[in-house]
């Protein structure tokens, strides 16, 4: 009997994009491009370790646009705390961050979690952070989760990402 394959089986990865993005008004504020390249980046996210190693060469050619534009739409996300590039790596290295808002009962933002996107840790973070509420104590504070560091901040506060050079 002879194998009568015409095609490789389809590619069905897939990822995980949080409401915050929106919610936060972070996808209000970025350039036009920034929302596809964000999909680009994280597309390549390795499951293990979150880093995203992909030349920006393919990430325009994934987006679909010239140079001056993913450099404008990279800067929005870096701008945005989304993403942070990792200088002096090729193909260049991305960490790609998650936020999530605290909010009071009246709806306005108290605190933010900020954490690098680890797609095999993800559930287990946010399982972890949707169990248990936020106590004052703990703003200012880095909680470790699994192998996930999360830094709680006052929502006025401005957030210092983890630049991701450690693993």
């Amino acid at each position: 009997m002879t194998d009568q394959s015409i095609a490789l089986p389809p590619s069905t990865g897939w990822f995980q994009v949080l409401h915050q993005i929106v919610d936060s008004g972070a996808l209000a504020r970025m350039h036009i491009s920034a929302a596809a390249l964000y999909i680009a980046i994280k597309r390549y996210v390795d499951h293990q370790t979150g880093f995203a190693e992909v030349s920006n060469d393919r990430l325009c050619k994934a987006m679909g646009v010239s140079k001056p534009t993913f450099y404008k739409a990279r800067r929005s996300l870096q701008e945005n705390g989304l993403i942070t590039v990792v200088e002096n790596h090729f193909p260049t290295r991305y960490v790609v961050h998650e936020q999530i808002l605290y909010y009071a009962a009246d709806r306005t933002p108290v605190a933010s979690t900020m954490f690098q996107y680890i797609p095999s840790q993800l559930t287990t973070v946010l399982k972890a952070l949707k169990s248990h509420p936020l106590t004052s104590d703990q703003l200012g504070t880095t909680v470790t989760i699994g192998t996930v560091n999360i830094q709680i901040v006052n929502a006025a506060a401005p957030i210092a990402v983890d630049k991701g050079q450690g693993r």
